[in-house]
């Protein structure tokens, strides 16, 4: 009799035990589920993001490479410039050195008649 009662009280444990696993497998398995879900949408987001990092990493690089573009532009241009400001002043430059050596001689030229004229009065 008491081992009818032993058998019968581990019987009873059993299926309380096997209805707790069956109960935990099935929480277990929704958590799971659960999980699998955020981890699709924290990967969707994830890919999500990647690609919008992308796209304004491709626009600054666009920008950058137009902004560089752009100040090639302007040193060429300026360079240019420049180089004729440089040859305006060298002609100017010239033309002042000429002006100056025709004052000379013409300075030289009235001292020589000067001289001859003081000359001539002694």
């Amino acid at each position: 009799a008491r081992l009818a009662e032993t058998e019968e009280e581990a019987n009873r444990t059993e299926g309380k035990l096997r209805e707790r696993l069956a109960s935990t497998a099935e929480s277990d398995k929704k958590d799971l589920e659960e999980l699998r879900g955020e981890l699709q949408s924290a990967k969707v987001a994830a890919a999500d993001k990647v690609k919008r990092l992308r796209a304004r990493a491709a626009e600054e690089e666009e920008e950058a490479n137009e902004t560089e573009n752009e100040l090639r532009e302007r040193l060429a241009t300026k360079k240019t410039s420049d180089a004729k400001a440089e040859e305006d002043l060298q002609q100017q430059l010239e033309e002042a050195n000429r002006t100056i050596q025709e004052l000379q001689s013409r300075l030289d030229e009235q001292r020589a008649d000067a001289k001859s004229a003081e000359a001539k009065l002694s």
